[in-house]
């Protein structure tokens, strides 16, 4: 299983708190990160990898992972959500 976002900061040993100062974002934002619901501008990904100690080849891996994990999260409520005589 690929590594996601939230797994990468959580092996760094960084809070969301911790990691959103050291990198001047909103709290909600690296949230969003974790979810897949966005991503870093290009121009900070060296600076995510280096506060995560990984590559920036890792850091763009650990985003698509957390894209995935966050579609597949949607489908999985939606379908929750849907009648039983709609499925």
């Amino acid at each position: 299983m690929e590594k996601s976002f939230k797994d990468l900061r959580v092996e760094a040993g960084l809070t969301q708190q911790a990691l959103a100062a050291a990198l001047g974002v909103a709290v909600a934002t690296v949230s969003r990160w974790e979810i897949g619901q966005g991503d870093p501008v290009a121009t900070m990904f060296p600076n995510i990898a280096k506060k995560l100690k990984v590559t920036t080849e890792a850091l763009r891996e650990a985003l698509r992972e957390s894209q995935r994990q966050g579609a597949e999260q949607k489908l999985a409520d939606l379908n929750r959500r849907q009648p039983a005589a709609a499925k």
